[in-house]
């Protein structure tokens, strides 16, 4: 679905020239005077041309000309909880909020289920998202995804697994579920992926294990890693507010580094702790990332894993400020999303987008902001990255002016 700004552009079912400034897509991102030549056909408006300005006027002369700030493929949700999607939205730091989402899903244990997913699913399709990396907490969320699911993109089944004794029999329920579930797949919806919910709750035996799956059997991961300064804390002393809110979280073995099977060391960071054990030699998709040194962003960048920042849920858990810079000197492929609405009030990714520009100031420009949402989400998610060219159908693009709606 095409986007629009305000009610006084001419409608997108209307033959016309689109100009824009900014031309981005899977082969590159063009800066200065382009535009498409639109048209219509029996399955409505489709790219007749792509091309300069100058060189779109000699050739349709008589068309009326739109002027926008961007033209990109429809955006991606590369990491949400759709399964959450009627939670409330839980403020406070990153420690309160593991303790209040555990307390939420003691007192409400139906709240995270299909009714939810369905209702964040719904959401995304209104809102015109192409695709959406979507962690799944119930199997029968997984299931219905897969079946039913308009968007494509992966559906990871969360894990978590605090105890190194239990990696063994975990890992072979896994793998039942992933030989019932691979068959479901179908063109146009979801992969089945895996998501590790983060180093602090899966073992290091399981974590392995995963990454070995995914190289052999080609499955996509992405875990939650390097998202708190409290979570540095847990792997360089195994105290601290993220201890604590993890020891009173109703975990049957509560997370210790001594359960996880690591080691703590003072120069230990999470990210260092999942190249040492073999985890990112998966190149799998690591979300946040915010809390990192410089040396954790060579070893992110040396291992290929795409990175997702999710400004909003940073900020409102005061986890701290995306390094993207850095990460963009580094070469790492970088993806914006929204997470969840328990830590970012919604799931709009145009909110995400208008939060991101804010945050980041000047140097953030729309087209490096538009990128994250559109080629790298397309990396984040294994799906190629959508090429603007003639026959694509307007659909399929998002007509960008600085306050989307939909048209």
């Amino acid at each position: 679905m095409a986007r629009r700004a305000s009610a006084d552009l001419r409608p997108v079912n209307a033959e016309q020239i689109v100009a824009t400034p900014l031309l981005i897509d899977g082969r590159a991102t063009r800066r200065g005077q382009f535009g498409l030549a639109l048209g219509r056909d029996a399955q409505g408006m489709k790219v007749l041309q792509v091309d300069g300005l100058d060189t779109l006027k000699r050739t349709f002369g008589k068309l009326p000309i739109t002027t926008v700030d961007a033209i990109c493929p429809r955006p991606m949700n590369a990491h949400t909880h759709l399964d959450l999607s009627t939670y409330p939205h839980l403020r406070g730091d990153f420690a309160h909020f593991i303790a209040a989402m555990a307390k939420y899903r003691r007192e409400h244990p139906q709240a995270r289920g299909l009714a939810a997913a369905s209702s964040g699913l719904g959401r995304l399709v209104s809102r015109a998202v192409a695709a959406v990396g979507d962690i799944v907490a119930r199997d029968a969320v997984m299931v219905a995804e897969l079946q039913r699911s308009p968007l494509a993109g992966v559906a990871y089944r969360e894990v978590v697994c605090t105890e190194q004794a239990a990696a063994v029999p975990t890992l072979a329920a896994l793998m039942q579920r992933l030989q019932a579930w691979r068959p479901m797949q179908r063109p146009g919806g979801p992969r089945v992926g895996l998501s590790p919910q983060s180093p602090y709750l899966v073992c290091k035996d399981l974590l392995r294990q995963m990454a070995r799956l995914s190289i052999t059997e080609h499955v996509p991961l992405q875990i939650h890693v390097a998202e708190s300064p409290s979570e540095l804390a847990f792997f360089q002393t195994g105290s601290g507010s993220l201890a604590q809110a993890l020891s009173a979280s109703g975990f049957r073995v509560p997370p210790s580094p001594a359960s996880l099977g690591f080691q703590c060391d003072p120069a230990l960071t999470p990210i260092r702790y999942l190249a040492d054990i073999g985890f990112l030699d998966a190149a799998p998709t690591l979300v946040h990332c915010v809390n990192v040194t410089d040396e954790d962003i060579q070893i992110i960048a040396e291992h290929r894993c795409p990175v997702i920042t999710c400004t909003r849920s940073n900020a409102n858990l005061q986890c701290g400020v995306f390094p993207w810079k850095k990460f963009e000197q580094a070469g790492v492929s970088v993806a914006l999303a929204t997470d969840s609405v328990a830590s970012a009030h919604d799931i709009e990714i145009w909110h995400e987008l208008d939060a991101s520009l804010a945050c980041h100031g000047p140097g953030l420009d729309l087209a490096t902001a538009l990128e994250w949402l559109t080629v790298g989400a397309s990396r984040a998610l294994g799906l190629a990255a959508m090429s603007i060219e003639v026959g694509c159908r307007l659909d399929d693009l998002t007509l960008f002016s600085r306050r989307p709606l939909v048209a």
